[in-house]
């Protein structure tokens, strides 16, 4: 990854540790595209708390975990995410 030369104005990543650290490491803002499952490692916690921000791919009425509540101010559930797009009536 060539951040210096690329000069992006922010990332997003599907909660990749390493990716996350890498680039907050060098002042680039990270979008964390969350995937349900559970993820309350201190790897994963590490991720929320640098993450500038955070999509949950999915309703927060139907799946709410409470490791992801500490940081609901920066947290928004986008409902599923598809390539399919639902069928018009």
């Amino acid at each position: 990854m060539k951040i210096a030369g690329i000069r992006p104005s922010a990332t997003a990543n599907d909660v990749s540790v390493e990716v996350a650290t890498f680039v907050r490491s060098m002042g680039v803002p990270d979008v964390v595209i969350e995937m349900p499952g559970e993820r309350s490692d201190p790897a994963h916690l590490l991720v929320y708390r640098i993450a500038d921000h955070i999509i949950a791919a999915w309703p927060q009425e139907i799946y709410d975990p409470p490791w992801l509540r500490e940081f609901t101010q920066k947290t928004t559930y986008v409902g599923g995410i598809s390539r399919f797009r639902p069928a018009r009536r």
